[in-house]
């Protein structure tokens, strides 16, 4: 998952190279996440097998509400960035470059940010990343956390008020995926 911070960079490095900008959007993202360990639930009301009351459900798929989904996710949408010929940055976007030209993708939750200088290599990426998850083409970027984005060459206006609430929001956001992090980890440890 990405920070405010790697959304401002993208729209900067747009703005400076005249980067075309793209949104999809990654249906039922979380699901996507196939689970690397046994997770078994309770029946859903409404579908109790009245021959087996007191059996349980396993788990084949990642769900939302099951707080290894944001995880396996951003794994799922890690290979399947690396299997296209994208290599992750230091912080947590991908780049791919083809002589001169390069396009770059963030991820934020279930939306991805398509930055790129060669209409042929957006095309690409969409169609590769369109084979591997249902998606939905959103089109040019207009509007990102709080922010609207309006191209004329290249510009990028915001109201504050709204800029202030995104922060926020990454901000809690990320918080709380550091302390699901942290505390698998001490889980993890601790077995």
């Amino acid at each position: 998952m990405t920070k405010f911070t790697s959304i401002r960079i993208i729209l900067s490095l747009a703005a400076k190279h005249n980067l075309t900008l793209h949104q999809v959007d990654v249906k039922t993202a979380f699901l996507n996440g196939v689970l690397d360990e046994d997770i078994y639930t309770q029946h859903l009301d409404g579908y109790v097998d009245q021959v087996h009351v007191d059996y349980v459900c396993e788990l084949k798929r990642s769900l939302y509400g099951v707080k290894q989904a944001p995880r396996l996710w951003s794994q799922t949408i890690h290979i399947c960035m690396l299997q296209s010929g994208f290599t992750k940055c230091e912080l947590d976007r991908y780049v791919k470059r083809d002589g001169v030209d390069m396009v770059f993708v963030v991820l934020y939750v279930d939306d991805l940010i398509i930055a790129s200088s060669s209409e042929g290599m957006l095309v690409s990426t969409k169609r590769a990343l369109s084979e591997r998850f249902e998606m939905t083409d959103l089109g040019e970027l207009k509007y990102c956390l709080g922010m609207e984005i309006e191209r004329d060459g290249v510009r990028c206006s915001f109201d504050s008020a709204n800029q202030v609430r995104a922060v926020n929001f990454v901000q809690v956001w990320n918080a709380r995926q550091q302390s699901r992090q942290e505390s698998a980890r001490c889980k993890s440890q601790a077995d």
